[in-house]
């Protein structure tokens, strides 16, 4: 199923908000600065969510999401989805955990 896609820009404050979560470290040339929502089709009244950032030096796939809606934004660090499906080939959920709706596979060979 494709995903929602339902679009936004980074305002600077999310920007200087995503960076102060990821720490010091974090690069801020690593920051798209336009993004669209990477969940499953949902009804509108739910936030949309996509992935700003991992976190530099974090080996469990913790990052930075922004979610948002008609009325709020808001930056969060999420933990990685540990969901996996092993079809054909394995393949990790590359959405934070306990998102809502299904899962987003992608292949795990090549990582």
């Amino acid at each position: 199923m494709p995903a929602c896609a339902a679009p936004t820009p980074l305002s600077p404050t999310t920007i200087a908000h995503t960076l102060t979560l990821a720490g010091p470290e974090a690069d801020s040339d690593e920051l798209p600065t336009y993004v669209t929502c990477e969940l499953d089709p949902h009804d509108t009244a739910q936030n949309h969510a996509a992935h700003l950032l991992f976190l530099p030096g974090d080996t469990e796939g913790k990052a930075v999401w922004l979610l948002w809606n008609r009325e709020h934004t808001l930056t969060e660090i999420k933990d990685a989805c540990l969901e996996c499906d092993q079809g054909e080939e394995d393949e990790i959920c590359t959405l934070y955990a306990n998102h809502p709706h299904g899962h987003a596979w992608r292949s795990t060979r090549g990582y």
